[in-house]
């Protein structure tokens, strides 16, 4: 586990600032806009596709404009209280397109109450096996606990999240999937589900319960 001071040595001696990410001009890595985790001593540090790994992922860097996503490959949870940083251990190689943390959205304009966890969408298997993981690929709800331990999948394999919202005070969560049921690697219209999280479960009792429409 690295501390957080020779991350800061990093960016100030090796990197290049482009807006609101930097670049590490040593290892050439690029890292995203340091999150903090509303007003906690808690920061998101994201990692950026580069060329170490840009060969795993078939997109280029009009997607996130176009899709209104981010597009992350590894966080960062830095406890600035301790001066110590852990890496999220997400499955690799993986898309982060979208965290939620406590009342703020990064990206997006709703709000709600969410006390005890962070809320992950991210790919993370190559579904299509086409050798990359991209816009084809099922994107699966995870979830932390608020210090970043206890990342768990929430949905299941076969799924992709097509959209989310928070009901009844930010204690439920509402998600549209669609489910590959004829395990053809594509997911149709023909394939949606609502599906329902309870948040007030702690995360190992956390399971998604199919809406009857």
């Amino acid at each position: 586990m690295k501390t957080f001071s020779s991350f800061i040595l990093i960016v100030l001696f090796n990197t290049i600032s482009y807006g609101q990410e930097f670049y590490n001009l040593k290892e050439g890595i690029n890292y995203g806009q340091i999150q903090q985790i509303d007003s906690t001593e808690f920061f998101l540090i994201p990692k950026l596709i580069d060329k170490s790994n840009k060969s795993q992922f078939s997109l280029d860097r009009s997607y996130s404009s176009n899709q209104g996503l981010i597009v992350w490959t590894e966080i960062i949870f830095y406890d600035s209280k301790l001066n110590k940083g852990k890496k999220l251990l997400f499955p690799k190689p993986c898309l982060i397109n979208s965290v939620t943390f406590y009342n703020k959205f990064y990206l997006n304009n709703s709000s709600a109450i969410l006390n005890d966890y962070l809320l992950f969408l991210v790919r993370t298997v190559d579904y299509n096996k086409d050798g990359t993981i991209g816009l084809e690929d099922p994107v699966y709800l995870f979830i932390s606990d608020k210090f970043g331990n206890n990342l768990t999948q929430i949905s299941y394999n076969n799924f992709t999240i097509i959209s989310w919202t928070f009901v009844n005070n930010g204690n439920t969560i509402l998600l549209k999937t669609a489910e590959d049921k004829n395990l053809d690697s594509k997911f149709n219209d023909e394939d949606e589900e609502f599906y329902r999280l309870e948040l007030k479960n702690g995360i190992k009792d956390m399971k998604l319960i199919k809406v009857t429409l």
